[in-house]
């Protein structure tokens, strides 16, 4: 980024920021407006000129629900400087529509099997005595983690474990699954979830570990899946987004998982939820 584009961003930036805050936006919108009005600024410059311009700017390469969140972004923005914004406004409109005849789309998409199909897998896995795959898609469900997450040790003793793998400690009445080691851990460090599901810790005691190092995941996970179309967790990831589309669940999966709310909709083409873009 060169110095002339630094500068434009710092000084948009600072004013956008006060803006918003003065508008009592929750830190979490403004951080959204903040990364959009960047991500526009970046590539096109400040948006203060021709409408028409700016709305070819943002179709450009963009998904529909990142085109809604960038518009929204700019709308605010051109606001702030007291700019026009008749024809984004009707835009904003037009892509609302599309959105939702996307959105209708893909509720109707019967290549993705549902919450209860995954569910009702998970009781014959466990039924029959496969524990691994009840426990696999136990955690994929419950904290929507990735791959990574799973390659762990079950242990009975604090002091079997270490401060760098990640372990499932067994007790009598729980398990605590500590993550150490997972794709963002140096931003969102060690992260503890305590399981006091009866079925999970009694899989979980037939187990000395659930992936490991040198398997090869995907394969295994599939395995567990093949009645359920083979998905893998990006694909349970997605269906537990869709399954229950508010602000609460997206942030619990976004704290699960360790990334931030809009890079997690984006990764998947989904609309960020106006409890999340409004104050």
């Amino acid at each position: 980024m060169d110095t002339d584009l630094k500068t434009i961003r710092k000084s948009t930036h600072m004013a956008f920021n006060d803006y918003l805050v003065r508008e009592g936006l929750k830190p979490i919108t403004i951080t959204n407006h903040l990364r959009m009005i960047s991500r526009y600024t970046d590539t096109y410059g400040e948006p203060t000129g021709n409408q028409e311009e700016i709305i070819s700017n943002i179709k450009k390469g963009n998904t529909t629900s990142i085109q809604l969140n960038m518009i929204g972004t700019i709308s605010k923005w051109r606001q702030m400087k007291e700019l026009e914004v008749k024809l984004i406004r009707e835009h904003i409109h037009t892509l609302h529509s599309q959105f939702q005849e996307e959105k209708n789309k893909k509720s109707l998409d019967t290549t993705l099997p549902s919450v209860q199909d995954i569910t009702n897998e998970m009781d014959r896995l466990y039924d029959t005595k496969q524990y691994l795959g009840y426990v696999i898609l136990y955690l994929f469900t419950t904290f929507t983690t990735r791959n990574m997450d799973l390659i762990a040790n079950v242990v009975y003793d604090e002091s079997e474990t270490n401060d760098t793998d990640n372990w499932f400690i067994v007790s009598n009445d729980k398990v605590i699954w500590r993550r150490q080691k997972y794709k963002t851990f140096k931003n969102y460090g060690v992260k503890e979830h305590t399981i006091t599901n009866e079925k999970v810790l009694s899989a979980i005691k037939q187990l000395s570990h659930i992936l490991k190092e040198n398997d090869n995941v995907d394969r295994v996970v599939k395995k567990y899946t093949k009645n359920i179309g083979g998905i893998t967790e990006g694909s349970i990831c997605k269906i537990m987004l869709l399954e229950n589309q508010t602000a609460q669940n997206y942030k619990r999966i976004s704290q699960n998982r360790g990334t931030d709310t809009n890079t997690l909709l984006t990764s998947y083409d989904i609309s960020i939820p106006l409890e999340l873009q409004s104050n």
